[in-house]
């Protein structure tokens, strides 16, 4: 019997070790890139991010707009309607041609670019704002994604100003790409 209480332990000692590998600490993990109602959810016993789905801000329909301007050292403005961006003193070293692009549609997203260039850094952020007055009362949470151009999948979350009264979000980047609203 007591050859056989052994060997329960042993198998007990050995499931507990082979278990604890299994939830060993691990390195630190990101934060999820999207935004979660719920962080932490448990499968099976283990707690784990649960990523939810980014939902895009949709409004009435706009029309496409579009701005041109070139832009030197001295800063400046480029404007479309309601969106704007605009360039501290010292964000470019010698005159730039950007444009902005807002594409028809129910989404609020924007596209700016540097002429001649894939992807422009700047030497000092530039605020970017976005108008999303067509879209009635701009619910909690909201923020300006960093999105993939082609496919408008997520890449950075740049968080935002929400201007309720203004129906604007603001917010500033380093670099010039596609960008839209979301939560």
């Amino acid at each position: 019997m007591m050859m056989h209480r052994s060997a329960r332990l042993s198998l007990v000692a050995l499931l507990l070790a082979v278990g604890c590998d299994r939830q060993a600490p691990l390195d630190p993990a990101p934060a999820p890139s999207r935004p979660s109602a719920d962080l932490l959810g448990t499968v099976t016993g283990v707690l784990t991010p649960v990523v939810q789905p980014l939902r895009l801000l949709v409004c009435t329909d706009a029309p496409a707009l579009s701005a041109t301007a070139t832009i030197g050292p001295d800063g400046g403005t480029l404007a479309a309607g309601g969106f704007r961006v605009d360039f501290p003193a010292g964000a470019v070293a010698s005159p730039q041609t950007f444009t902005l692009s807002v594409p028809a549609g129910r989404n609020v997203e924007i596209d700016v670019h540097a002429a001649g260039y894939e992807h422009f850094w700047f030497a000092t952020p530039v605020t970017v704002t976005l108008d999303a007055s067509r879209c009635g009362v701009l619910p909690s949470g909201l923020q300006v994604w960093n999105v993939d151009e082609a496919t408008k999948a997520p890449i950075e979350a740049m968080g935002g100003v929400v201007d309720a009264l203004t129906g604007t979000v603001r917010f500033q980047t380093p670099h010039f790409s596609g960008y839209t609203i979301a939560w």
